[in-house]
């Protein structure tokens, strides 16, 4: 909000959100996770929103746990599509999320992909360019996606980069390849 926008009226700043969570509800969750308190505590923006009448009667701690499990558990189903979440401030929320990773990891994989030119172009460039250390790769990469974008157009992406298989399973073992064979 005031960051992003700060000389915008607070009704063009509704809008936007509404229209940021009409298009990706868990993207705008993990922004607004990702907004810290007056005393540093992330996720407090979210204890605003009600989700069930009960849970006032819970305290403040256990409920947050929760939503952060929540959000792991969802961002792990779903994946992130790393350009986005690294071109798109509103996005890069997205990416605490993503199971191996966490803040620190997910601000050094931001400020990694900026300094190759701010697009990657295939999971293998994550691990050829260092983006992520070896473990850390081999922990996220399969909830990473790797989707199509403008700077991308001229480029073949491998089908398999935006979706949750591990690149071990279709690169190392062509497993895609062997079933595709056995068809």
């Amino acid at each position: 909000g005031k960051k992003e926008f700060p000389d915008t009226a607070v009704n063009l700043k509704v809008a936007v959100a509404t229209a940021r969570w009409a298009k990706d509800p868990l993207c705008e969750l993990a922004y607004t996770w990702s907004a810290a308190s007056d005393a540093g505590m992330f996720g407090t923006e979210m204890l605003f929103l009600n989700i069930h009448p009960l849970q006032r009667l819970l305290p403040k701690p256990l409920l947050l746990r929760e939503y952060e499990r929540v959000l792991c558990n969802v961002t792990a189903a779903v994946g992130v599509d790393i350009n986005g979440a690294c071109s798109y401030d509103h996005m890069h929320g997205l990416l605490t999320f993503v199971p191996g990773l966490g803040p620190r990891k997910a601000n050094n994989l931001k400020q990694n992909v900026a300094r190759i030119g701010g697009v990657v172009s295939s999971r293998k460039l994550i691990l050829a360019k260092r983006l992520l250390g070896p473990v850390v790769y081999n922990n996220a990469v399969a909830f990473l996606r790797v989707r199509a974008t403008d700077q991308l157009q001229d480029q073949l992406l491998h089908p398999l980069d935006d979706s949750r298989c591990h690149p071990d399973v279709y690169q190392r073992n062509r497993w895609a390849v062997k079933i595709a064979v056995d068809a």
